[in-house]
């Protein structure tokens, strides 16, 4: 079987759905395909597809799989390649409207690089990756990234009480990432409330706050929110893998005496991510998952990619 995600971004990936259409109408493509369409407009005609579903069920189905053809972004790549899949990936293009810039194609060359995956970069070559699939041979990383010591040290032996904030997606799934480090602490998580989030962090303390979106108003929603949630739980460290959300509770923290430890985006490749920008200043402990960062941040240490 073969799975098609297009993740949860808010522009179509019609493009995409369109050329299996075609593929499948063409007796090119025969396998059974199921397709995650997201917020795609495109109505596929010769295979099963859906919206979105739970988590759980998105896990289930990266199981079942044989190939998974997917967007470029981290968290559809994280899961796939948990699961030691072969994988196919699709940039979403800025010049088709299918995000608001080209860092997915960055992603891609870094994990084609490493022969994670394969990758089509122009999608009518999609049926020669599907011949290439079956052959290739993937390298998956068995051992665990050194992010995990280099947080564990920071730590130390106190006991403590750890804070991770971040937003949902790839984000989220990035944080969880973390958890042989964190779960040993007494810690609680803050999100923001969608499918995604309320199953992974189901029976775990959670509160859920508002997503600013760079929108002056949602932004002093949340850093009230933010603010009576850091007075009532006074965590001694603050953990994020981004976005915009967790700023105003770094910046908070600061303020009180936490810690802060920022992993920057594994999408931020060759240029920082605005919240990196912003949270650089405060963090006491600043990681980056591309080497290529650290010109950008002088004082960052470099902690290999949550993959």
């Amino acid at each position: 079987m073969i799975l098609v995600s297009v993740g949860t971004h808010t522009q179509p990936f019609n493009r995409l759905l369109e050329k299996i259409d075609e593929l499948i109408g063409k007796g090119i493509l025969k396998e059974k395909l199921i397709a995650q369409i997201g917020n795609s407009t495109y109505v596929p005609k010769n295979y099963e597809y859906f919206t979105f579903v739970s988590e759980k069920k998105i896990q289930e189905l990266n199981k079942k799989a044989n190939i998974i053809i997917t967007q470029a972004g981290a968290g559809s790549i994280i899961t796939a390649l948990k699961y030691k899949k072969k994988i196919i990936v699709v940039p979403r293009l800025k010049k088709f409207n299918e995000h608001v810039n080209d860092h997915q194609v960055q992603i891609a060359k870094i994990f084609e690089k490493q022969r994670k995956v394969l990758v089509c970069y122009d999608i009518n070559d999609l049926d020669k990756i599907l011949r290439k699939i079956k052959k290739f041979k993937p390298k998956f990383k068995n051992e665990k990234p050194k992010m995990l010591k280099i947080i564990k040290r920071f730590f130390g032996k106190r006991k403590i009480k750890v804070c991770i904030i971040c937003s949902a997606g790839g984000h989220l799934i990035e944080a969880m990432q973390l958890s042989p480090v964190f779960s040993r602490y007494k810690h609680y998580f803050l999100t923001i409330e969608r499918e995604q989030s309320k199953e992974l962090l189901k029976n775990k303390k959670v509160f859920y706050i508002l997503d600013p979106r760079r929108n002056p108003i949602k932004v002093l929603i949340n850093l009230f929110q933010a603010f009576r949630i850091f007075m009532r739980e006074k965590p001694d460290v603050i953990i994020s893998t981004g976005a915009g959300i967790a700023i105003p509770t770094c910046y908070i923290g600061k303020l009180f005496g936490s810690k802060i430890i920022f992993v920057e985006s594994i999408a931020a490749v060759t240029k920082p991510s605005l919240s990196g920008r912003f949270a650089y200043p405060v963090a006491d402990l600043f990681i980056v998952q591309w080497d290529g960062l650290l010109s950008f941040y002088r004082k960052a240490v470099y902690g290999d990619q949550l993959i």
